[in-house]
């Protein structure tokens, strides 16, 4: 490990991941590498293309792989070959919702579901600007009427509406009182059901002691958090 590396690190994490672990991953790596400057911005539309210039080193990201809609949505970097892809982790939806909601001491099933308003997450470069998203849930019987990738504000809508989320198991722990998680036992799944995390750097630093250890302890931190 080259602790005495005194550059600059840019690392962009998916704005959920940012939100639960982007505080233990910076206190982690800068804790083993004092002198070295972190930049911590979230993942956007313009990362897979900073990733291969430079601007970016290293990301996190959540790629979904199953749901009925993925091989006409998914655009993302895993088709850039330049990007090399290292799947940490695996991780399901539950459906939030504050406690005395309608829905809490319903069993999640298609026809309890139906009729609801959902509000969603936004993953960049996947469904930031994809109308097959909001057809998908039309098709279930419910409407996406919000989406946010911003999770504090979606607590907040949760909290003070009749709105329900599918949201990853990860947030949880930084979920309100208020809120409350089920799983869900539907017949037809959401348009995403299932995702990897997901480590993104250039395939010419593959050989870099500095690149491998970083993609050791981001993968340990989200591996440990059960993501």
């Amino acid at each position: 490990l080259p602790l005495s590396y005194e550059g600059n690190i840019r690392i962009a994490l998916n704005p959920m991941i940012f939100e639960s672990l982007g505080s233990e991953i910076l206190l982690t790596l800068k804790e083993q590498l004092p002198k070295t400057h972190f930049h911590f911005s979230n993942w956007d539309s313009h990362t897979t293309e900073k990733l291969e210039n430079g601007e970016i080193n290293f990301g996190v990201n959540v790629v979904p792989v199953s749901g009925d809609s993925i091989h006409k949505i998914s655009t993302l970097v895993t088709s850039n070959k330049s990007i090399r892809e290292v799947n940490v982790s695996d991780t399901s939806l539950v459906l939030m919702m504050r406690k005395n909601h309608s829905l809490a001491v319903k069993e999640l099933n298609n026809e309890a579901i139906k009729g609801s308003e959902f509000a969603g997450i936004i993953l960049p470069e996947l469904n930031s600007e994809n109308a097959l998203f909001t057809q998908s849930y039309e098709t279930l019987g419910v409407k996406l009427t919000v989406r946010s990738e911003n999770l504090n504000c979606l607590f907040q809508l949760l909290l003070n509406s009749n709105l329900v989320s599918p949201i990853l198991s990860a947030n949880i722990k930084n979920m309100p009182k208020g809120l409350i998680t089920k799983s869900m036992k539907l017949i037809k799944p959401l348009p995403v059901s299932t995702l990897n995390i997901c480590i993104y750097y250039h395939n010419r630093n593959h050989n870099s002691a500095l690149y491998q250890w970083l993609a050791k302890e981001v993968a340990a931190i989200i591996e440990q958090e059960n993501i």
